[in-house]
């Protein structure tokens, strides 16, 4: 029998054979044969005790919108960065939104929790029993947390220099439309490496992309995709339309990558964007 690597690697030579030998009318065809066709071993990402996060989105009233963020920006965001220390999870990041009832399924405020594994989400559960969506008494009279969604993380990627103080931040959700491993192979063969190219264009400094658990029913659930972008900037925020363009140009001259191209509007239906503000402990 061959290992999994042999398995991967047969898989890549007969995809990149088969997209040389067929016509572009085609292209959409190939791609639903080699999702179907690939090993498990390249597809089954979703493992259930594999790396894992949580997402819980908070709301507001609009004459609490000031003072819930300025709480979160200073108790709030220092008893999740002493929950971070305490091991309770490996990673959070607290996004609020950078503007009133921007759309996109709208939200005041949202906080990503990473954990290496789903049982390592154990301690976090205690901490919703005495304190919802990790607000204190103080913070539940100024907002509340609205949703929570069990997600896993699809692929994330940084720049090798970054200035968390500059960055520009955009969120955006999408209804898959496609099995869930369907959509993984999608994400990191058509979504992932247009952000590598940002990157090295110099527009973004660093994106995440994480995928609802198919425990949830996706019929109950306002998205079941997540990308979060982080531009270098607002001046590279409001270029990137130009850094895309000339990023797909480039992607275009991959068979593989213009063959799932051709295939996204099947794949997903986009939510839209939310501009969204950084919330960090303030500097010592």
């Amino acid at each position: 029998m061959p290992s999994d690597s042999e398995a991967i690697i047969h898989a890549q030579s007969q995809m990149q054979m088969l997209l040389n030998r067929t016509s572009r009318s085609n292209s959409r065809l190939v791609v639903a044969l080699l999702v179907w066709f690939t090993p498990l071993c390249v597809l089954a990402q979703i493992k259930d005790d594999g790396p894992a996060a949580i997402v819980i989105t908070y709301k507001t009233s609009v004459d609490k919108r000031a003072a819930f963020r300025s709480h979160m920006e200073t108790a709030g965001v220092r008893q999740f960065a002493q929950w971070k220390r305490e091991g309770v999870f490996s990673r959070y990041r607290i996004f609020y939104g950078t503007y009133v009832d921007a759309g996109a399924d709208t939200f005041d405020m949202m906080v990503i929790l990473d954990f290496p594994s789903f049982s390592a989400s154990a301690r976090w559960r205690e901490i919703e029993k005495r304190m919802p969506g990790g607000l204190s008494p103080l913070g539940l009279t100024l907002g509340a947390p609205d949703r929570t969604s069990l997600v896993y993380p699809i692929g994330e990627g940084k720049a090798a220099e970054r200035d968390p103080t500059k960055t520009a931040s955009v969120i955006g959700t999408y209804q898959v439309q496609v099995d869930p491993l369907v959509y993984e192979k999608y994400a990191k063969g058509y979504i992932e490496p247009q952000f590598k190219g940002w990157i090295v264009e110099g527009a973004l400094s660093a994106y995440s992309m994480y995928q609802r658990q198919p425990y949830q029913n996706p019929s109950d659930q306002p998205w079941t995709f997540l990308i979060v972008l982080e531009y270098r900037n607002l001046k590279a925020l409001a270029e990137s339309n130009l850094v895309k363009d000339r990023v797909r140009e480039r992607l275009m001259r991959d068979p593989a990558w213009k063959a799932f191209s051709d295939s996204k509007e099947k794949m997903r239906k986009a939510n839209g964007f939310v501009f969204v503000d950084a919330l960090r402990p303030p500097s010592p």
